[in-house]
């Protein structure tokens, strides 16, 4: 009959679409949807660092330890700041990676990075293990730089902060009790500021630049939370000023973001 044979020919195609779907749910019911899922959305790229070493060393050929020189032969500060920042990125690099990882809170963890002559210095720090937080540079100066021999105590100059992923990100004046330092006037930092470098080291040639440029960058920025520090601190009197930088509920007494 010409119906039965209609009624035939759909019956197993029926048959096969429901295979076809209980196939799917036997599928889905032992291989994970995760797996699945995989299949079809891409995994996210994570960026790889660069090797681009013959590159950072031609940007300080030139560099012999003379900054002002090195400046002038490349154009400025500003140059070496742009070039830097350009071969960081497109290696996948922060300034943190020129720091070598390193492990605790300081770096370098029992010294400062500074100059034989033992006139400028820093160190990086955190405040955490973790280091989820951001970092910051202290930056010193010694009685040597400012022709004063009576001083036992380097002055702190400034903290040069980072975000978390290693960007410049601003700077702030700590309190007395962070750094134990002779504190000086805004006026005397200022006639030594530009003259920060530290350089006949072991360490990264070009985290010493670079926080040189900096400092000339953000000359005017630095010196304006130095004066801030001490108009805030002048109008105290000296019990109250005393007690201030020693009140450890106090870490920064001025900041700035750039």
């Amino acid at each position: 009959m010409p119906g039965s044979v209609v009624l035939l020919s759909v019956v197993p195609l029926s048959v096969a679409l429901l295979s076809v779907v209980l196939l799917s749910v036997v599928l889905l019911s032992v291989v994970p949807l995760s797996v699945v899922l995989l299949s079809v959305v891409p995994l996210s790229v994570v960026p790889l660092k660069m090797d681009n070493s013959k590159n950072f060393k031609s940007l300080i050929s030139d560099y012999d330890g003379e900054i002002d020189k090195y400046f002038t032969l490349i154009g400025g500060h500003q140059v070496f700041l742009e070039r830097y920042a350009e071969l960081l990125e497109i290696s996948n690099l922060s300034l943190l990676d020129e720091l070598n990882d390193f492990e605790g809170t300081r770096y370098p963890e029992n010294f400062d990075v500074g100059t034989k002559e033992k006139t400028f210095s820093w160190f990086f720090h955190y405040h955490d293990n973790t280091k989820e937080e951001k970092g910051h540079f202290h930056l010193y100066g010694s009685p040597k730089v400012f022709d004063d021999p009576t001083a036992f105590k380097k002055t702190h100059i400034i903290s040069i902060e980072l975000t978390e992923q290693g960007d410049f990100s601003g700077f702030f004046v700590p309190n007395q009790w962070v750094t134990d330092d002779h504190i000086r006037p805004a006026k005397d930092i200022a006639e030594i500021l530009s003259n920060f470098h530290t350089f006949n080291n072991d360490h990264s040639v070009n985290i010493n630049i670079w926080l040189t440029a900096i400092i000339r960058e953000f000359n005017d920025v630095i010196m304006g939370l130095l004066n801030q520090r001490d108009i805030f601190l002048g109008n105290m009197s000296p019990a109250d000023k005393e007690n201030y930088l020693s009140n450890k509920k106090v870490e920064k007494i001025c900041e700035r973001g750039v």
